[in-house]
């Protein structure tokens, strides 16, 4: 058993996990002359395993396997069953990976499995028929919360290693907020005789801690955010042999190299570079060194924004 049991209409579904490649549904009905609860019908069976919690709206519920397999049921008291299947998708996961629905009283269902998808349960035609896909190749990391006309998510995309926290028209997908949230640490320095300490985040946002921020435990801002929208960095950053300097680089189509004096606290100079990064960038003597994804190696002042030599380019 990997999710709780559920009550709907007086109808109790349990889930069984009996093996890696299956799943079964089991409903409980009150017996009023036995006083207790009582299986009915045959166990519903569903290919993969059921890892994630159903999801129940008014008499309906609906399942989603590791697998991607989809199923909407309605409780129905007059079946000997005391349930019948609406509609539903086939496994279309070779691999199990984390899914999750969210089913709403306006016969909308959501799925966000590899993708995030809104699907429309046409009970009459026994279907459920696809309304708009997003976020594809992304990593959903919890249940959908649907509320009022909004949808609430928490996915990761591939090339980005932050968490973000999204609110959703429901129907559209069109945005409403995002937040993002546990980008990783990339770097800590410290010079003397400046006492604060260098936190630098794969946001590229740059905290100056002192002894205040260690006593009340936190600091919410940035003490040189990222400029412009947040680009991720490279998960390294390089210090210069004197421990004076910092430097990090962001990974995209405009590439740059940020470089931080530390000793005077001022805001990191931002380097342009002539292409995308392939890897980050080290400080050498007064400039610093990158390597580009066609193969050359550039070097680049920390006074001047253009490439201080012709880029070298290895052999093929």
């Amino acid at each position: 058993m990997l999710v709780p049991p559920v009550a709907a209409l007086n109808q109790l579904l349990f889930v069984e996990s009996p093996a890696d490649d299956h799943s079964l549904i089991h409903v409980f009905s009150h017996d009023e002359k036995a006083k207790r609860l009582v299986t009915v019908g045959r166990p519903l069976r569903l290919k993969g395993r059921i890892a994630t919690p159903l999801s129940v709206s008014s008499g309906r519920v609906a399942a989603i396997t590791d697998l991607a397999q989809v199923e909407v049921y309605e409780i129905d008291a007059s079946s000997p069953d005391r349930i019948r299947r609406l509609a539903g998708l086939e496994a279309s996961e070779s691999s199990p990976l984390l899914t999750f629905c969210a089913l709403d009283r306006k016969n909308q269902l959501w799925v966000s499995s590899r993708r995030r998808s809104l699907y429309e349960v046409q009970a009459a035609l026994s279907q459920l028929t696809p309304r708009w896909t997003e976020n594809q190749d992304d990593e959903f990391v919890s249940p959908l919360q649907v509320i009022g006309d909004s949808t609430i998510q928490v996915r990761r995309r591939a090339t980005f290693p932050a968490a973000l926290v999204e609110a959703v028209v429901a129907k559209s997908a069109e945005p409403i907020w995002t937040t993002q949230l546990a980008f990783p640490i990339v770097a800590l320095a410290a010079t003397e005789p400046n006492a604060a300490v260098q936190v630098l985040a794969q946001s590229g946002n740059l905290f100056s801690l002192d002894d205040g921020d260690f006593r009340a435990r936190q600091k919410d801002k940035p003490t040189f955010p990222a400029s412009g929208k947040s680009t991720p960095i490279f998960a390294a950053a390089t210090r210069s042999a004197d421990g004076q300097w910092l430097a990090w680089t962001e990974f995209g189509a405009a590439s740059r190299v940020l470089v931080h004096d530390m000793k005077a606290g001022q805001p990191p100079t931002a380097l342009s570079l002539p292409g995308r990064a392939a890897a980050p960038a080290v400080i050498v003597g007064n400039g610093v060194v990158v390597p580009m994804v066609d193969g050359s190696v550039t070097f680049v002042s920390p006074t001047a924004s253009d490439p201080k030599t012709a880029p070298f380019m290895p052999p093929v």
